[in-house]
């Protein structure tokens, strides 16, 4: 099982909802103000070493290989991506149904729609909320051959009114063969070949999303 099935084994599943087509204006009057989140509290970021990679997390302990995780980050100043996937889809769906970003991110730490629009429209009058999740991200053991980077984002964008969810989205990054390297190669240079995965996989997710974002019969162009 590799490592995005692994990180939606532990997602609820989360279904398309049929919305009113009506959220591209504001009650036809004023340009819609599209808000979006900053998660309070990151995903901890799982990290395996080395031969420890191929042992399953009950022998190894969640906790260890999270605190590992946590200490990466916290030394290479690792940025979970979610932030920043909020913001750029925000700004492409207020592109799209004429309205307005937000000049910033709601701070958000709940994971329930209509608390989370609840607090876009109290923080920012937000008509649409897009709120990004990650869901996880660490790395994985490619049978023998090395460890690789592994990425799950949720994307919804929600009815500020409502609280309804209007279009969802699960990315998991890498779609097909994970390119698995040695631990030293992954993290050398201050985790250069991390740094440049993360990346790789935040915009793999960016253009899915954007992607999903069209395709949407609930989001109408203004």
């Amino acid at each position: 099982m590799n490592g995005p099935i692994r990180w939606l084994a532990l997602a609820a599943t989360v279904s398309l909802a049929t919305a009113p087509a009506a959220a591209s204006a504001q009650d036809r009057g004023a340009a819609p103000v599209i808000a979006y989140t900053t998660q309070k509290e990151s995903a901890g970021f799982v990290l395996r070493r080395g031969s420890t990679a191929i042992l399953s997390i009950s022998v190894i302990g969640l906790g260890a290989l999270v605190a590992d995780g946590a200490h990466l980050v916290s030394e290479e100043h690792l940025v979970d991506p979610s932030a920043a996937l909020a913001h750029d889809v925000a700004a492409h769906v207020a592109e799209r149904v004429s309205g307005t970003l937000a000049p910033a991110p709601v701070e958000i730490s709940t994971q329930r729609p209509k608390e989370i629009a609840a607090a876009a429209a109290a923080a920012a009058s937000g008509r649409l909320v897009v709120n990004a999740r990650t869901i996880g991200w660490g790395t994985f053991a490619y049978h023998l051959h090395g460890i690789y980077f592994s990425y799950t984002e949720l994307l919804q964008v929600i009815d500020g009114p409502t609280g309804a969810v209007l279009v969802s989205d699960y990315c998991s990054w890498p779609k097909a063969d994970p390119n698995p390297v040695s631990t030293d190669d992954l993290l050398a240079d201050h985790a250069k070949e991390l740094r440049r995965r993360i990346d790789e996989g935040t915009k793999a997710c960016l253009t899915e999303f954007l992607a999903k974002v069209d395709s949407s019969k609930a989001l109408v162009p203004g």
